[in-house]
């Protein structure tokens, strides 16, 4: 007779591109944009300031733009996931994502794992702040509520720089 571990195994993968455009604006980006709208105030008094709202949104661009190229490409992000102790119908259990960073940057990550209703009714959110070549552990916790097999989907992760 085979005998299955009660913990499920653990899962790693490297970070992957979720499609053509997987790439957003910050919050920092529509602050100094909008701060650029104090730029328009002299702009009723002399018409040649809009130069400068043009410039000063020039910059913003550029600025993003730079802060994308150094973000880390395709497999430079690694997320293990690990359950701490066997599932048990009602019976609160602890899952581990692990990420290490091995890029060049520190980044700030926010990781959701896509784990479904059976287990929890909140999505797994975490927040860690990675140096180059760091490892952190973020934890959440699940509650079994249904018998059975249950598929855990992707852990997703929203990275940008400091």
């Amino acid at each position: 007779m085979i005998a299955r571990p009660l913990v499920p195994p653990a899962v790693s993968a490297v970070s992957a591109s979720s499609g053509r455009l997987a790439f957003g604006f910050g919050p920092r980006f529509f602050l100094l944009l909008a701060a650029g709208v104090l730029i328009v105030v002299p702009a009723w008094l002399d018409g040649r300031v809009l130069w400068v709202l043009a410039l000063w949104n020039v910059i913003v661009f550029a600025v993003w733009y730079v802060d994308l190229k150094r973000m880390p490409t395709r497999g430079t992000v690694r997320v293990t996931r690990s359950w701490r102790s066997p599932l048990s119908l009602g019976i609160p259990a602890r899952v581990a994502l692990e990420l290490r960073n091995e890029t060049d940057h520190t980044l700030d990550i926010e990781v959701m794992d896509d784990a479904p209703v059976e287990l929890t009714s909140d999505v797994g959110r975490s927040v860690v702040s990675l140096s180059p070549g760091e490892q952190k552990t973020a934890e959440y916790e699940v509650v079994p509520r249904r018998r059975g097999d249950v598929h855990v989907g992707k852990a997703w992760l929203r990275m940008r720089t400091p």
